[in-house]
């Protein structure tokens, strides 16, 4: 997937700006590809996500290496429906991580904003303290994602100048695991095919939606992208619920052989299932309570006070 830098690197702004949630892609020390499902916002020509303070690894995995990407292929993440492109865009990130009160001020007033918060959550939000229950969820560090280049292809093509998923030399690939049961069972819930996360020649993490055939101990992967064998790379099955208030995802991590499968070394699963409500329901408020539990404890171990939920007032 190599491209040439651009003046305007943007060449689908539009598809950008649709989109309310987006793969994220990031680096880990050893050079692995991690990605997950974040929300997104489009602002002053930078793509925009955050992560809980207490759940910083996107954010240090973009300190450690500013290479990222951002991959827009889920047409239910879009704020309008459409038939829209698929748009990877790789490029810089600058994380904001110092000013917690400043940051959950800057996630409150996103989720004002934001199309499909619930008009009641809205209503909750203007009552003076009656989000800060929900702090461990709202104290955010912020990552900002400077475009470099971007690829576009259509939906049900293959990405054009296919993709090769190269192995960094720092990178050394870890036991093959057995794939468990129950991860065959989790499958029937996603109607798009997984997003196949890889490091492409250039250093950056690359992204692409394949057709994927699991077996106990390889997975057989089909669209476009070669590999040369010890290549890491990690495949992302995920589907936004409840109005987009829920995010139900799971990602196998693992490294490609000399025929191309990838093999399984790491299955990494999320707070979604499938009897999963989102906002409100009781895993969620009880999830929400153990957050800010343990944002507390870290915060009063770091010697920083715990940041009020509230709007910024700008």
């Amino acid at each position: 997937m190599n491209r040439e830098l651009t003046a305007n690197p943007l060449t689908r702004p539009d598809v950008v700006q649709s989109f309310l949630l987006t793969e994220f892609i990031t680096l880990t020390r050893s050079g692995a590809p991690v990605c997950w499902p974040v929300l997104c916002e489009f602002e002053a020509g930078r793509i925009v996500v955050s992560s809980p303070y207490i759940f910083p690894t996107k954010a240090r995995n973009a300190q450690h290496n500013s290479n990222v990407a951002a991959f827009f292929s889920d047409p239910a993440a879009a704020a309008v429906p459409g038939d829209y492109p698929y748009v990877l865009v790789q490029g810089q990130a600058q994380v904001f991580d110092q000013d917690l009160q400043a940051n959950t001020e800057r996630f409150f007033d996103g989720m004002m904003r934001f199309p499909k918060t619930p008009g009641f959550y809205k209503l909750l939000m203007r009552i003076p303290g009656m989000m800060q229950p929900y702090v461990g969820y709202m104290a955010r560090i912020y990552i900002e994602i400077t475009p470099e280049r971007d690829v576009v292809w259509e939906r049900g093509s293959q990405p054009p100048a296919a993709g090769r998923a190269v192995r960094p030399a720092t990178f050394t690939p870890a036991p093959a695991i057995q794939l468990p049961d129950q991860v065959a069972g989790w499958l029937p819930r996603y109607s798009e095919p997984p997003v196949l996360a890889f490091i492409d020649e250039q250093g950056y993490p690359a992204a692409a939606r394949v057709q994927a055939t699991l077996e106990r101990d390889r997975i057989r992967i089909e669209g476009g992208v070669s590999a040369s064998e010890g290549a890491p790379a990690s495949l992302t099955y995920h589907r936004v619920a409840a109005n987009m208030m829920s995010n139900d995802s799971f990602m196998i991590r693992g490294h490609f052989d000399a025929p191309g499968n990838l093999i399984p070394e790491k299955v990494v699963g999320w707070q979604g299932s499938e009897d999963d409500r989102g906002a409100g329901s009781k895993k969620a408020n009880r999830m929400l309570g153990e957050w800010r539990k343990q944002l507390t404890a870290q915060l009063a171990a770091e010697g920083r006070p715990l940041p009020k939920v509230r709007p910024s007032g700008k």
